[in-house]
C-alpha cells in the first residue's frame, strides 16, 4: 500500500529528527566519556533514535490537529511533564538492558550492581538526562518556530540566505474566500475570525502536501508560493487547488453546522522573477518584489468577471504536464487592470475521467 502525500511528509519529518537524534546523541559522550569505549556511543546512538521517535509522536500525532489551539501554556506543560518523565525513564531502560547485555546480568543485577549505583548517584547520569531535556526542547522548539514562520524560513534567517536580496524565479498562487462580507453579516465578527481561523487550519495539509509554502495571509485572503522546479513537478501547484476543494468538500457538513456557511474558494496562479530578500528590524520578514506578484493579484480579480474559481496564466500552462483527468480551459487574452501587456489565461477543470 502506497503511502500518502500527508503520511510521506510526516515520515521525511520524523527522517529528520531521527538523523538529528543520531548525531546529537554521541556528540555529549564525547564530552563526558572520550572515545575509549564503544557501548556508550551505541547506547547513546539509541537514546538518539528513541528520543527523536518520541518527539515525532508528540509534535505530529499527540499535539496535532485540534490540540493545536491549545493555549500556549497549557502545551508547555503537557511538554514538560511527557519529556521530563519519559526521556529519564527511556535513558535508565537503555542504561539497564545495555548491562544486562554486556555482563549476562538479569534486571535485577543490573539495578543491585555498584557500577550501576555509582553511575547514577555519583557520576553524570543527571547530567545525561538534563543534556537530553534541553535538546528535546531545542528540537521541539525549532519546529513550532518553523510552523509558526512558516517552512524554511527558520533556517533562512538563521544562516542570512536573503540577507542581501537574491533574483528567483518562483510560481504564486492567490487564493481568497468568495463572499467573505455574507458570511461576516451571517455570523459575525467574532465568529468570522474563529471561521478563518478554522479555514487557516484545515488549509494547510493541502498546501504542505504539495510542497507549498504560506507566505502570509492578509484578511480572507493566502499567498503560496512554490521554487518553479518543486511547483512544476507532479503538478503540484495545480493540485494544491483541488486537495483544498475536495478537503473542504469533505468538511461540508461540519461547516454549515458550526457556522451555516461551506468555505468557497477562487485562485490565481502566476509564475516569474522576482526579488527576494530580508526585510524589516523590529518585525522582519522574508519579502518579495516584482511583477509576477502584482499579475497575479490581478488574476485573482479576474475569477469574479469570468465566473471561473481557479486562473492560471499562460506562463504557468506552458510548463505544467496536467494529471489525464485535468484539462485546460482558455479564457481568452485580457488586459489585466493596470498592466499594458496583455495576458493569456486559463482555467482547469476535471474531466469526466475523474468522474
Amino acid at each position: 500500500m502506497s503511502l500518502s502525500l500527508y503520511q510521506l511528509r510526516k515520515l521525511r519529518i520524523t527522517a529528520y529528527l531521527v538523523a538529528v537524534g543520531v548525531v546529537a546523541g554521541p556528540f555529549y559522550v564525547i564530552f563526558s566519556d572520550g572515545f575509549d569505549h564503544l557501548f556508550p556511543y551505541i547506547n547513546s546512538m539509541i537514546g538518539g533514535v528513541m528520543g527523536a521517535l518520541f518527539i515525532s509522536w508528540v509534535e505530529l500525532e499527540l499535539l496535532s490537529g485540534k490540540k493545536r489551539f491549545l493555549k500556549f501554556y497549557y502545551v508547555l506543560l503537557i511538554r514538560t511533564g511527557l519529556y521530563g518523565l519519559v526521556i529519564p525513564s527511556m535513558l535508565f531502560l537503555i542504561f539497564v538492558i545495555s548491562r544486562m547485555v554486556r555482563y549476562d546480568l538479569s534486571f535485577g543485577g543490573v539495578l543491585s550492581s555498584s557500577e550501576f549505583q555509582n553511575y547514577i548517584y555519583e557520576q553524570d547520569f543527571n547530567v545525561a538526562i538534563a543534556y537530553a531535556i534541553v535538546l528535546s526542547f531545542l528540537a521541539s522548539f525549532s519546529y513550532q518556530m518553523s510552523r509558526k514562520m512558516g517552512q524554511g524560513v527558520l533556517l533562512s534567517f538563521m544562516i542570512g540566505r536573503f540577507y542581501h536580496p537574491i533574483k528567483d524565479e518562483k510560481v504564486f498562487m492567490f487564493i481568497n474566500l468568495k463572499n467573505s462580507n455574507e458570511v461576516i453579516n451571517k455570523v459575525g465578527r467574532f465568529n468570522f475570525h474563529r471561521f478563518l481561523k478554522d479555514v487557516t487550519y484545515h488549509i494547510a495539509p493541502p498546501i504542505l502536501i504539495h510542497h507549498g509554502i504560506i507566505h502570509h495571509y492578509v484578511e480572507d485572503e493566502i499567498v503560496i508560493y512554490w521554487d518553479k522546479k518543486s511547483a512544476f513537478k507532479r503538478a503540484h501547484c495545480i493540485n494544491t487547488f483541488f486537495s483544498i476543494i475536495g478537503r473542504f468538500e469533505t468538511l461540508k457538513e461540519d461547516y454549515l453546522q458550526k457556522y451555516g456557511h461551506t468555505p468557497q474558494f477562487q485562485a490565481a496562479l502566476h509564475a516569474g522573477e522576482v526579488i527576494q530578500g530580508e526585510i524589516g528590524e523590529l518585525k522582519s520578514e522574508i519579502a518579495f518584489y516584482g511583477d509576477p506578484v502584482n499579475t497575479t493579484s490581478r488574476i485573482l480579480g479576474q475569477c469574479q468577471l469570468l465566473q471561473k474559481p481557479f486562473l492560471v496564466s499562460e506562463q504557468i500552462k506552458n510548463n505544467v504536464q496536467l494529471l489525464p483527468d485535468f484539462e485546460w480551459v482558455d479564457c481568452g487574452v485580457l488586459t489585466l487592470k493596470g498592466k499594458d501587456d496583455k495576458t493569456h489565461l486559463y482555467s482547469v477543470k476535471k474531466t469526466a475521467l475523474s468522474d
